[in-house]
């Protein structure tokens, strides 16, 4: 994979979600790299997602998804939990870096979170998609 793009993601991030669906869309190879973000907003002094502690950026970011959903024809449901911890998955992402169903998984797990707001923060839901 010598011509993949390397994305660095957090399965909280809603962008995240339109990035993998359209790299698989337009069939742009990916070196799926997860990371967390949660560590980076407590070096800032945040103990919430910046889309929480500013309600007004959360409310823009929540519309611009539904409407970048439709546009694309993705599910979107907004999560009733938000955001919700990607530790689990990221471990799942981790361990198996070059594993040919990784981006398959992925995307599942950024449609059952953004698309069908199941808490993919619960090792049964990661075992489920991973099952499935």
């Amino acid at each position: 994979m010598a011509d993949a793009l390397e994305l660095w993601f957090e399965f909280a991030s809603t962008y995240s979600y339109i990035a993998v669906e359209a790299a698989a869309r337009l069939d742009v190879p990916l070196r799926y790299r997860p990371f967390l973000l949660g560590p980076i907003f407590a070096a800032q002094g945040w103990q919430d997602s910046p889309f929480n502690l500013y309600p007004v950026k959360g409310r823009y970011m929540f519309r611009d998804m539904e409407r970048l959903c439709k546009d694309a024809g993705l599910p979107w449901r907004m999560p009733s939990q938000f955001p919700r911890n990607g530790l689990h998955a990221a471990r799942v992402a981790i361990a198996h870096a070059d594993a040919s169903w990784l981006p398959q998984f992925c995307r599942a797990t950024y449609r059952a979170n953004f698309g069908h707001d199941r808490a993919v923060d619960q090792p049964t839901v990661i075992r489920e998609l991973l099952a499935d």
